[in-house]
């Protein structure tokens, strides 16, 4: 192995290791901005979202609107994502549960790297994100 090939290899798998880790802290974030009821900050009173109990009475109506909410929030409160899309995800189960996949690209070391992440919310288990 040469050492150009040894370095190019430290320096993809250091890439790698900084793309995980920025997005963990972007789940992190969005985590906390989806439990944060929109409206109750006082120094950010656009942070967060509509409280979910919303979804389940306006169901399915509610949820084409609720995830323009969060696209706005995530354009306005998490500068390292770009492009930005925040979709529905349907099931075929009739259950509690709201899906949500969020897409755009995030930026880290200067690079532009797209991105998705799953979220959901049941009335069990609230919020997990991944």
């Amino acid at each position: 192995m040469s050492l150009f090939s040894e370095i190019a290899g430290a320096q993809a798998e250091s890439l790698r290791e900084s793309i995980r880790g920025v997005r963990m802290e972007i789940i992190a974030h969005l985590e906390r901005l989806c439990a944060v009821r929109r409206g109750s900050m006082l120094l950010a009173s656009d942070y967060g979202v509509t409280d979910v109990t919303f979804l389940f009475h306006s169901f399915p109506g509610g949820m084409e609107g609720w995830c323009e909410e969060l696209t706005q929030a995530l354009l306005r409160y998490e500068p390292r994502l770009r492009e930005v899309e925040v979709r529905s995800l349907a099931t075929e189960r009739l259950e509690l549960t709201f899906r949500a996949e969020i897409s755009g690209a995030l930026i880290t070391d200067g690079r532009v790297v797209p991105v998705q992440i799953t979220a959901k919310i049941d009335p069990h288990r609230g919020w997990s994100v991944q």
